[in-house]
């Protein structure tokens, strides 16, 4: 371009003035329509290359200020994401690093640039991930790549990685760049829900193993009573014979705690005075030990209603608890006393509602504040995992029973001085059933008949047993398919059963959910009563609502049994 004289023109807008050409040489003679011409032409030239320089430096502008924006932009959206974005030279050192870096990983941008990105990693992944390296710089990407990283404080962290190669315009690498997200609390969860499964999977085991084992420990209880009724208190046989009760009855709790640790079985409840449950649970708990402890009881304690099993092992998990961290001996403090609704401190917590307040206070080490709110945990403990140690689901499991049972149970400690496990139990809506007064005396209906259905022979044997003992005619039916063709021929002699009791499940034949409601069916007065080993079925629960009159769980005692039978038939 020719070199031009320029003029300034307003506001500092230098504007090139072409000097005439000799075509224009006219211009310079004093031709008066010549001049009005070159008057007006020179002026809106000059006006619209001024308007063309103003509209420029405003397009400019605007294109500075979309990219100034663009950038802020884009800036802001690598520095505010929550994945990993960052930029390695070709040896793999960070050159970039966002935010997202310091606030996963805990170390300050500044401390990780220019270092190698496998130097984050343990031993084992950083081999892996230096391969991983090598074929980005081959292939150019690499996506979905998992691998770990330690946080400063020394924790796992799970990430997963797209990577991608830069080049120059000359085609050379020049880089890496990629993103990051962090995986780790996802792996928790799939953990947590591999946890579940397997507990699930235990769960359907121990509800078969339970069922077989009350059966068995129906039929070794029941002959057991059989056979202290034929025995004179003062005689040594007796004594054995109530040793080994005791150590059945152990065994019936054992079977509780696994569907409780298994499925969290839902309380099968009656409302009971707790006096006597907690001062022998706690008593057994602490057998052996050098521990002491001290009751403090209230006479007048409100009736709860509770799974006695249930209730039986929150106690037990909370003493063996306080034993552990009192290896060398110590003292523990149970105390239990009527909290009316009125008292509550909370009462939107306990809902307004009277209960009893049970605390166990132990003079250990105390739980460090960090750890107290954890304490609920699965899976949470401070003494090693091991079957000599712990598997952190004491508490767990004691929380969920007082969950179910509608109530609150509550941890407080002081470190080095004691904890205390507080528990609130909702009072019951009604007074506990009264006890048979004597067992061997035959329901109000003398010589009532009985139609007992059980697949297992030792259990219809031993139980047909115990009911000829307490005064009852009874039949026997290995199947719901029997017990129904036994009762509606008893019906057509004119001599109907008073009551049946009915086996909840029989495998490959019809249980006794299906007969009852045959059987109501055919006889809408039948009077079932449900019977089984599965101590959390649901049909426990809602026996009405399956069409029973009533249920007993296995093992069973004779005084149970009376009482079952006594209630249903006067019904």
């Amino acid at each position: 371009m020719a070199d031009y004289p320029n003029k300034q023109i307003g506001a500092d807008i230098a504007v090139d003035i072409p000097p005439p050409t000799r075509s224009d040489s006219t211009a310079l003679f004093p031709h008066t329509h010549q001049k009005e011409d070159l008057a007006l032409a020179q002026p809106d030239q000059l006006r619209q290359r001024i308007a063309d320089l103003e509209q420029w430096q405003a397009d400019h502008q605007k294109i500075e200020e979309d990219i100034k924006n663009s950038e802020e932009r884009y800036r802001n959206l690598v520095e505010t994401s929550q994945d990993l974005i960052f930029q390695c030279d070709p040896r793999g050192c960070f050159t970039f690093l966002n935010k997202a870096w310091e606030e996963t990983l805990g170390y300050k941008i500044s401390d990780l640039l220019g270092h190698r990105i496998t130097d984050l990693r343990v031993p084992a992944a950083a081999r892996r991930d230096a391969q991983i390296l090598s074929r980005i710089l081959a292939h150019g990407t690499v996506t979905g790549y998992e691998t770990t990283h330690l946080s400063k404080s020394g924790t796992l962290v799970h990430l997963l990685f797209n990577f991608t190669v830069l080049h120059n315009k000359q085609g050379a690498i020049t880089g890496i760049q990629g993103s990051g997200r962090n995986l780790t609390d996802r792996k928790k969860l799939e953990q947590e829900q591999l946890r579940l499964q397997k507990l699930q999977a235990i769960g359907t085991l121990a509800g078969g193993i339970a069922h077989d084992f009350n059966n068995l420990l129906q039929a070794i209880l029941g002959n057991i009573q059989l056979a202290k009724r034929s025995l004179s208190p003062s005689d040594k046989t007796f004594a054995w014979l109530a040793s080994a009760e005791k150590a059945g009855d152990q065994a019936k709790d054992l079977s509780y705690r696994l569907l409780t640790f298994a499925q969290g079985g839902e309380p099968i409840k009656q409302a009971t005075f707790i006096t006597n449950l907690l001062a022998d649970t706690v008593a057994l708990a602490l057998s052996g030990s050098t521990i002491s402890v001290e009751f403090s009881i209230a006479d007048n304690l409100y009736p709860v209603e509770i799974d006695e099993g249930q209730i039986k092992q929150v106690i037990s998990n909370i003493v063996i608890n306080a034993k552990e961290v009192m290896s060398k001996g110590g003292h523990l403090t149970v105390t239990a006393h009527n909290l009316p609704a009125s008292e509550a401190r909370n009462p939107s917590l306990l809902r307004n509602r009277d209960f009893v307040h049970i605390t166990f206070e132990d003079q250990g080490i105390g739980i460090p504040p960090r750890n107290l709110p954890r304490v609920f945990d699965p899976y949470f403990t401070t003494k090693g995992m091991g079957s000599d140690r712990g598997r952190g689901l004491g508490l767990t499991i004691c929380h969920s029973i007082v969950t179910r049972h509608n109530g609150l149970i509550t941890v407080d400690s002081t470190l080095g001085v004691r904890t205390t496990v507080n528990i609130y139990l909702p009072a019951a809506q009604k007074a506990p059933p009264a006890a048979l007064s004597c067992v061997s005396t035959p329901s109000p209906k003398a010589r009532a008949r009985l139609l007992l259905m059980d697949d297992e022979e030792l259990v219809r044997d031993v139980t047909r047993e115990m009911l000829q003992q307490i005064g009852y005619q009874v039949e026997l039916a290995c199947d719901g398919d029997e017990a129904i063709d036994l009762y509606v021929n008893s019906l057509r002699h004119g001599r109907p059963f008073d009551a049946i009791i009915l086996d909840l499940t029989i495998p490959g034949g019809t249980g006794g959910d299906e007969a009852i409601l045959r059987l109501a069916a055919i006889d809408p007065n039948v009077k079932g009563i449900l019977s089984t080993g599965y101590a959390d079925s649901t049909a426990m629960k809602d026996f009405k609502e399956y069409g029973f009159k009533g249920t007993i769980s296995k093992p069973f005692k004779i005084e149970d049994l009376a009482n079952i039978i006594a209630t249903v038939i006067n019904q």
